[in-house]
């Protein structure tokens, strides 16, 4: 694979001077001379200069160039590998579809320049639109690895993210065969078709380190190290896997560029070493036994800065030394490199007997452009010792400069014989390239001008009026007019033409006359052409088709409605935009590109919107009719959108409109379909909506039924259904059914249902509502009759009408205090109260099938009871404590009811599942209670003899035992009294139970529980506490008989 690519270099010069002659031949050197062509230069990348820019280069002592061949996610040449793969044409639409390495192949060979191919993007591509073909295919494309299957080729950040914060490109897996199978493909094409010279990657051959958190990486991570995808992206195992993986991606296509041509130099031109290892996972001083030379990036402006870094390049290449260049910094953001440390840097990668060097970048060493204000094309060919004689220019060039009234730019009048041009003539000369530079003017046309080689505007400011421009051109493509970025050109003439008219350049192209005459087509392949300059002027012919390349926009600029709708046909994938005016938008139309209202009114059909890839209203309104698209419809702050139809479907809409606009669809009827709704601004159904991506921001109106999940803004509807709500405020005035409640606030005054509660707040004043499962939030009953099924709530229950109601065999448990006063029916299942004040203001009702119960030793109060509706009620080992509206009476009964023979296993009234252990166990316990009076009672889990309920059975329960008055009288006694068996008497059966336990006087025996706070009383004396004894043992006696 290694060689000397010295005597490559040799070799591909010597097959260049022999190709073109020996009137080109001279002595060269094997040393690198380069620099990179790129779009940048707009100057040397015109179509009439490139012969120049090669010449130029030649003449100042370069031998390799370095052309820009893979930008954005195109080709600048055909490469049948690329349009297999997305679909669509390769050729680059930003460029004007230029194939451009044929361009240059020819150039640079006639010059005699090394021609190399420079694939730039690497593994980048632009989503700046979602119209990009390669972007969109990776997104797309479908996989399956082992066992796992998922969509998408693209990398992704930790947050799910394509793109950073900083720009718009996406990176493809490396990982994906496809994705490795394109980049080589891509280079074998160029190779086959140029039979380059050199092929070049730069740092774009890379894995961003922030980048890998995509479900394709996670699969096939998985599947090499069994292990799952590390969280942080710096983490060193995971960085070096991936380093790994770029490598061998570089390998590969080293291994196919060779195969296609072996004497092709593999060209690298990485970041610095440590940054491409630490920020690219690209550590290219592990390719370097599969590459012919390195130019690393060093652009440093300033000599000292450049000397430190050099050196840290040439310690990191180790023993492959010979194969390191330098890339240098000429042009860049801002000023350029001062000669001075231009030339010490290249006086020190001589000296370090480096390979060589390329200069970033053509425009700064060429002598075509104007672009870079410090040319160093004269101290470049002194310091190369290059002769002053070099090859002539193209004598096929032709072009002509206006100059107004006799300088550069400015005003003055154009006409056929008028001698406001220069450089080549005086004269206009129809058949050249018409430059517009210098100071811009107001350029009078006379007459009737022919037009054959296209105009170039390159400074703004100019207006060219009057009299009638004919474009003569015997193509659109002739027919250009070039505005350069920028630059702001206008053309009021009247023209006239039958061949159509070309605008290229980023910059803007005004017509504000007549275009009546012009036929053939209008074709924008980059920047924008705009109908009008803010008045009543500017039009097209009727005839004329407008094809809109990528990057191109066709722009709307008048006061007025334009005479009429526009009914042009408009194709392609660039964009239309409305900038003033009320623009009635019909026909059929078949461009793909962005629909822009930036002010005015835009009237349109659904046929004539039917094929645009995005609307977005900036400003100004957009009226719709009938309006079906899977575009996404954006609406700023200024602007507002009405759409109306039936039974619509829509793609996501972004709506921030303020102050009174925003999106509404109150003339459309049927069921609205929208793929997704955010933003901040307010939407208005007048029927029923759809929104499939949910709800998050703004206000949304709904006078039928809303379908949405809901994480945000304000929304009233007249119904919801909603998978999810977990933020926002809703009001909905009839039904909602919602699947999971987890935030926001909602007043729901109709029937209710929702699956899980987890938190948020809900108002209810409809007759019913059902929560299947009440685990958190607020919940307010309106008079509403609130049924749950299950669930442990963490939130309030508030409300003095409607009701509550435990349904299903499932578990509430209620773990907060709440002020809820409207009643508690337990009609199945298990309530529990894990907190005192759960219901301490709500009556409870239990009934068959039902059961109440409390955490464990849990002293609760609750608001009311009715133990005897044929539920249960297990105060387990706490107590619960009726505020009102319970006799002792009813209270005892519901105890029997629950104590069955003894065992406490009633399945009615109330019992304690802790004393039915306990009793299994022979360890004697019950259900104690206490009247507290007017209503207000108490029962706890309790032992015979604690009388007062406080978990000791001391002198205190022997005092009220004997001194009460009640033990064998007959009299009606309770437990406080002594009656521990429940039989409305103390007698020696109670006496029993009392020392039974054998709990006298050894302390707590149910630690940690609440009970009735015991008062100190006189000690009993001991002569009643050996009677009590002594009446126990008859008792036990009379037992044993």
């Amino acid at each position: 694979m290694r060689r000397s690519v010295f005597t490559s270099r040799l070799v591909a010069l010597l097959s260049i001077l022999t190709a073109i002659g020996p009137a080109a031949v001279r002595a060269a050197s094997p040393e690198i001379r380069g620099t990179w062509l790129t779009t940048t230069s707009s100057d040397d990348w015109s179509t009439a200069n490139l012969q120049n820019t090669m010449n130029s280069l030649k003449q100042t002592g370069f031998n390799t160039v370095y052309v820009e061949a893979w930008k954005q996610g195109y080709t600048n040449y055909t490469s049948a590998s690329l349009s297999a793969f997305t679909g669509s044409p390769s050729l680059n639409p930003t460029v004007g579809g230029r194939n451009f390495l044929n361009e240059t192949r020819t150039a640079a060979a006639n010059a005699g320049l090394i021609h190399g191919a420079w694939f730039e993007y690497g593994l980048m591509a632009e989503y700046s639109s979602p119209s990009n073909p390669l972007a969109v295919k990776c997104r797309d494309a479908t996989w399956t690895v082992g066992t796992t299957s998922g969509t998408g080729w693209l990398l992704e950040d930790s947050a799910g993210n394509y793109t950073n914060s900083s720009n718009n490109f996406v990176w493809m897996n490396p990982l994906v065969p496809e994705v490795r199978s394109l980049i080589k493909g891509i280079v074998v094409d160029a190779i086959n078709q140029f039979d380059l010279q050199v092929v070049q990657f730069d740092d774009h051959l890379a894995w961003p380190v922030q980048f890998g958190f995509d479900d394709y990486t996670k699969a096939v991570y998985k599947q090499e190290t069994n292990r799952n995808l590390p969280t942080n992206y710096l983490d060193s195992n995971f960085r070096t896997w991936r380093q790994g993986k770029t490598q061998a991606l570089f390998e590969e296509i080293a291994a196919a560029a060779k195969a296609a041509k072996p004497s092709v130099i593999v060209s690298l031109s990485p970041s610095t070493a440590s940054f491409s290892s630490s920020n690219y996972c690209a550590d290219w001083t592990k390719w370097l036994g599969s590459t012919d030379e390195v130019l690393p990036q060093v652009y440093r402006s300033s000599y000292g800065s450049f000397a430190t870094d050099w050196a840290a390049q040439i310690t990191a290449s180790g023993t492959y030394r010979p194969e390191l260049a330098a890339g240098l910094r000429l042009l860049g953001t801002g000023s350029a490199t001062p000669w001075v440390d231009l030339e010490q840097q290249l006086d020190r990668t001589r000296a370090d007997t480096a390979l060589g060097h390329s200069i970033w970048y053509s425009e700064g060493v060429t002598v075509s452009g104007t672009v870079n204000p410090s040319n160093y094309n004269t101290q470049l060919k002194a310091y190369y010792n290059v002769p002053t004689n070099g090859p002539a220019a193209n004598p096929h060039f032709t072009s002509v400069r206006w100059s107004g009234t006799g300088g550069t730019g400015g005003n003055g009048t154009w006409s056929v014989l008028a001698t406001t041009w220069k450089d080549r003539s005086t004269i206009w000369v129809q058949d050249a390239l018409g430059i517009f530079d210098g100071p811009g003017g107001t350029v009078t046309m006379s007459g009737t001008v022919g037009v054959g080689g296209g105009l170039d505007f390159r400074t703004t400011g100019y207006t060219v009026s009057g009299g009638t421009m004919a474009m003569r051109g015997h193509t659109r493509a002739a027919n250009a007019i070039t505005v350069a970025s920028g630059v702001t050109a206008t053309i009021a003439s009247t023209l006239t033409g039958s061949t159509g008219l070309t605008k290229s350049g980023t910059g803007v192209l005004a017509l504000a006359g007549t275009g009546t005459g012009l036929s053939g087509g209008v074709a924008i392949t980059a920047g924008m052409l705009t109908v009008g300059t803010g008045g009543t002027a500017g039009t097209l012919a009727v005839s004329n088709t407008i094809t809109i390349a990528a990057g191109g926009t066709l722009g709307f600029n008048r006061s007025d409605a334009y005479g009429g709708a526009f009914a042009n046909a408009i194709s392609g994938s660039g964009a239309i935009r409305l900038l003033s005016g009320s623009l009635g938008l019909s026909g059929s139309q078949s461009f793909t590109g962005a629909t822009i209202v930036s002010a005015g009114t835009l009237t349109a059909s659904a046929a004539a919107l039917q094929g645009t890839s995005s609307i977005a209203v900036d400003g100004g309104v957009l009226s719709a009719a009938g309006y079906n698209s899977s575009a996404p419809l954006t609406v700023a702050a200024s602007g507002s959108a009405t759409i109306s139809g039936t039974g619509l479907s829509l793609a996501a809409v972004t709506n921030n409109g303020s102050g009174g606009r925003g999106v509404n669809f109150t003339a459309a009827t049927g069921t609205i379909t929208l793929a997704g709704l955010s933003g901040t601004g307010s939407t208005r159904f007048g029927s029923h909506a759809a929104i499939a991506g949910g709800v998050s921001a703004g206000t949304v109106t709904a006078v039928g039924g809303l379908t949405a999940t809901i994480t945000g803004g304000a929304v009233t509807a007249g119904s919801l259904t909603s998978e999810t709500v977990s933020g926002g405020t809703l009001g909905i005035a009839g039904s909602a059914a919602i699947t999971r409640f987890s935030g926001g606030s909602a007043t729901l005054a109709g029937p209710a249902t929702i699956g899980t509660m987890a938190s948020g707040s809900v108002t209810l004043s409809g007759s019913t509502a059902t929560i299947t499962t009440l685990s958190g939030g607020r919940v307010s009953l309106g008079g509403t009759a609130l049924t749950v099924s299950g669930g442990t709530f963490a939130g309030t229950l508030s409300g003095s009408t409607g009701s509550l109601r435990k349904t299903g065999p499932g578990v509430l448990v209620l773990s907060s205090s709440s002020s809820l006063s409207a009643p508690t029916t337990v009609l199945g299942g298990v309530l529990r109260l894990d907190d005192a004040a759960a219901l301490a203001a709500s009556r409870i009702t239990t009934l068959a099938g039902g059961t109440l119960t409390i955490a464990p030793r849990l002293a609760a109060t609750i608001g009311g009871l009715a133990p005897n509706a044929g539920g249960l009620i297990d105060v387990r080992d706490g107590s619960i404590t009726v505020v009102s509206g319970l006799s002792a009476a009813d209270l005892v009964t519901a105890i029997v009811a629950g104590r069955a023979d003894g065992s406490w296993t009633g399945t009615s009234g109330i019992s304690s599942s802790v004393a039915a252990a306990d009793v299994t166990s022979s360890i004697p316990r019950a259900v104690g209670w206490v009247d507290n009076g007017d209503g207000s009672v108490m029962a706890s889990y309790a032992a015979p003899g604690d009388t007062n309920v406080d978990q000791l059975v001391d002198v205190l329960d022997a005092g009220n035992f004997l001194t009460l008055g009640k033990f064998d009288t007959a009299l009606p006694a309770s437990w406080f009294e002594g009656d521990f068996n429940y039989d409305n008497l103390v007698d020696v059966l109670d006496a029993a139970d009392f020392f039974g336990t054998g709990l006298y006087d050894t302390g707590v025996y149910n630690g940690g529980a609440g009970g009735i706070a015991s008062v100190p009383e006189p000690t009993v004396p001991v002569s009643i506490i050996l009677v009590i004894a002594a009446h126990a043992a008859i008792a036990a006696r009379r037992r044993s008989k």
